[in-house]
């Protein structure tokens, strides 16, 4: 299982882009190798609407990995992925003046 994080902004034309800001998109993929599961996760980001400004972390987890110390959420969402095969969680931030969707 590979997680990773990404800092993302909203695709211009996308309804993303009139509610949010941009989002940090966790992302729970059940393969083995980073270059697949990142390939996978980026896939499903833009089809949702959105474009990876950047990875914040990458790593491998395992479900032991989850202790008292994390979230049920997240416990939640390592189970999701290991049936589901991935599991997505989009934490989104709002729409200022400042910022807006990326072309």
């Amino acid at each position: 299982m590979i997680y990773i994080n990404f800092k993302c902004a909203p695709k211009w034309d996308s309804t993303n882009n009139m509610q949010y800001g941009g989002a940090y998109i966790n992302c729970w993929i059940n393969v083995d190798k980073h270059p697949e599961a990142e390939s996978f996760a980026r896939k499903i980001i833009d089809e949702e609407g959105w474009i990876v400004e950047g990875v914040e972390e990458s790593y491998p987890i395992t479900l032991e990995d989850y202790s008292d110390n994390h979230s049920p959420e997240g416990m939640q969402s390592i189970k999701d992925a290991i049936k589901n095969g991935s599991s997505f969680t989009f934490h989104t931030f709002p729409n200022s003046e400042m910022s807006g969707g990326v072309a």
